[in-house]
């Protein structure tokens, strides 16, 4: 009489390893239902599947191209569908073309950051060096009590040099601009080390 195999299950911590994870981004991703809740066993322990580990890396893969892990759960469930979905393919396009316009921004964040060192700027509100190119310099000069001052009216005469013709300007991406990992709850914060950790 052949013996029938049992299905294989994992605990919490070998599910984590496995994946790359830690046990409060597993538990947070098992909330949000990115993955299945797992059985318990008659000890009460949690007990996985070995897709699990599959699926966390799926979903820690497609977090690394810059997907959302709101963007991450309705591409799975686009995945479950049986007929095929071009969601894959336009969300990916969308992402790129996003992903430039941060290269682009942050491209113009480096040469800018470039010239406040070559042009040995000293204060973000009262710089003197010729040339600066802090975008808001003169603007701060204009809105000072007592109107613009001597330096002030000497660069607003001066033609702009090549290496300040383009300033900073324009709407600037947010998540360019803001610190970061800044997120709004803990629980994220742990999923984001995770991610950061697998560069």
């Amino acid at each position: 009489m052949t013996r029938q195999t049992e299905p294989v299950h994992l605990r919490t911590g070998q599910v984590a390893e496995l994946a790359g994870v830690n046990i409060q981004t597993l538990r947070y991703y098992e909330r949000r239902g990115l993955i299945a809740k797992p059985h318990r066993t008659l000890g009460g322990h949690r007990a996985y599947s070995p897709e699990t580990v599959t699926l966390l890396r799926v979903i820690k893969a497609a977090q690394r191209l810059g997907f959302t892990l709101e963007e991450v759960a309705e591409l799975l469930e686009a995945g479950r569908r049986s007929h095929p979905s071009p969601d894959l393919r336009e969300r990916a396009k969308a992402k790129r073309a996003e992903i430039e316009r941060k290269i682009a921004d942050l491209t113009t964040i480096r040469d800018t950051l470039g010239q406040v060192v070559a042009a040995r700027c000293t204060s973000l509100m009262d710089c003197t060096c010729p040339g600066c190119p802090l975008p808001y310099a003169e603007l701060t000069e204009k809105e000072r009590p007592g109107g613009p001052s001597r330096e002030y009216a000497r660069r607003a005469g001066a033609p702009v040099s090549q290496a300040t013709a383009e300033p900073l300007q324009g709407p600037l991406d947010e998540s360019v601009a803001q610190p970061a990992g800044r997120q709004e709850h803990a629980e994220e914060e742990h999923a984001d080390a995770d991610l950061h950790g697998q560069w």
